[in-house]
């Protein structure tokens, strides 16, 4: 009777492992190919965010050129201004240097 028990449980133990085994594999197989599907789908993803990131690079190097073009254009406008109202006041002080003097060879 013991003997035919411990038969019996032995067998349940072995069909049970038998059946673990078999869900295990099978959620191991769907695990792989959602792994496997995951990855496919987003290595176009990935490689179009390589890609963006690359435009992104190049546009941010372009960017700070112009940065410092438009910095150094707008140095060279503020130099030419000044040259601008210093010339003007000279042409200005000439002007009536000259007004002067024509008016004192006049008298």
């Amino acid at each position: 009777m013991t003997d035919e028990i411990r038969n019996k449980h032995m067998e349940e133990k072995h069909g049970l492992h038998h059946t673990l085994q078999d869900k295990l594999e099978f959620y191991w197989k769907e695990f792989s190919n959602a792994l496997k599907m995951y990855q496919e789908n987003n290595q176009d993803r990935k490689l179009a965010f390589e890609e963006l990131k690359d435009k992104d690079d190049v546009s941010a190097q372009e960017i700070d050129a112009q940065m410092r073009k438009l910095t150094r254009i707008s140095e060279q406008i503020a130099q030419l201004k000044s040259k601008m109202a210093s010339n003007a006041k000279e042409c200005e002080e000439r002007n009536r240097q000259l007004k002067e003097a024509s008016v004192s060879f006049l008298v």
